[in-house]
């Protein structure tokens, strides 16, 4: 009996999907691959490069942690050959269906290899953001792709060698802009950016909230605020969405500054180098808010 994301390959042939079908030349042959959220699209984007793209689950702007799927989105998870997730730790919502889909699934977290930093209350689940683990994952993900589509093995691994070129110019750059400026103090609204913090050996941050599903209480903002005096600093790495203004009322301080930094990348289009291009972005925001002049 054929499953269900077989039968959606077929359908290629119908008139209605032909031309969707025929988006890359190999795309008929190509595996469906979905992704849970937007920075395993750009990843998963380029090792599938010219034979398919993979589908994104849950909508952008969506939060990872209280996401809800559509009825389209199930029918995604429901037709894809592999799924690629990071797991409980930040996509929890879709633990149960994930049990329930036919085709292969990827959870990230359990990689074996993979560098997780444990928060204290688990693993935290930005593991995309340390470019070691993103070249393990990218290896893991082509592994499953060779299994599934083995016409394309060649492909899969040349463009998994592109990959680990990118991330491998990616750290000398960021290490260049490093020895240049030097590793400054910086701070945190939420602390998204260990794994960055831990890679390039950054100073540790001072750090308003650490929990996505704890508001800073009057005790944390007035030593968060002591601590940002104390070392000088006027600009808070925040993630896209947060407003100036909220920020410079909590912390009474009208010359605060905010620079975003995007883990995500839903701001960038998924393109050839657009993932590195992530990495590199959140770098410079906190290359760009560090020190303590702030200059």
């Amino acid at each position: 009996m054929l499953s269900l994301h077989s039968l959606l390959h077929r359908s290629c042939v119908a008139p209605l999907v032909i031309a969707s079908c025929l988006w890359s030349g190999a795309a008929l042959a190509a595996p469906v691959v979905a992704v849970s959220i937007k920075p395993l699209e750009h990843l998963v984007a380029e090792l599938t490069a010219g034979l398919a793209a993979p589908t994104l689950v849950v909508r952008s702007g969506q939060d990872p942690h209280h996401l809800t799927l559509r009825p389209s989105e199930r029918r995604v998870l429901a037709a894809a050959d592999l799924l690629v997730w990071v797991g409980p730790a930040l996509e929890l919502p879709l633990a149960d269906l994930v049990k329930q889909i036919d085709g292969a699934v990827l959870t990230l977290q359990t990689l074996d290899g993979l560098q997780l930093i444990d928060t204290g209350r688990g693993p935290d689940p930005h593991l995309w953001l340390d470019s070691s683990n993103a070249e393990l994952i990218a290896a893991a993900v082509v592994q499953q792709l060779n299994q599934l589509d083995p016409a394309n093995r060649e492909r899969y691994d040349a463009n998994l060698a592109a990959f680990r070129e990118q991330m491998q110019t990616l750290r000398s750059k960021v290490e260049q802009r490093l020895t240049t400026q030097g590793r400054q103090p910086w701070a945190v609204y939420h602390h998204a950016f260990r794994y960055n913090e831990a890679e390039f050996g950054l100073p540790a941050a001072l750090l308003l909230r650490d929990s996505d599903n704890v508001e800073p209480g009057l005790r944390s903002v007035m030593a968060f605020r002591s601590a940002l005096q104390q070392a000088q600093l006027t600009c808070l790495v925040v993630e896209p969405g947060m407003h100036n203004d909220s920020l410079t009322a909590l912390l009474d301080d009208t010359a605060l500054r905010t620079v975003a930094a995007d883990v995500l990348g839903v701001e960038l289009p998924v393109q050839p180098g657009s993932f590195a291009a992530l990495m590199d972005g959140v770098m410079q925001a906190i290359q760009s808010c560090s020190g303590a002049a702030n200059e």
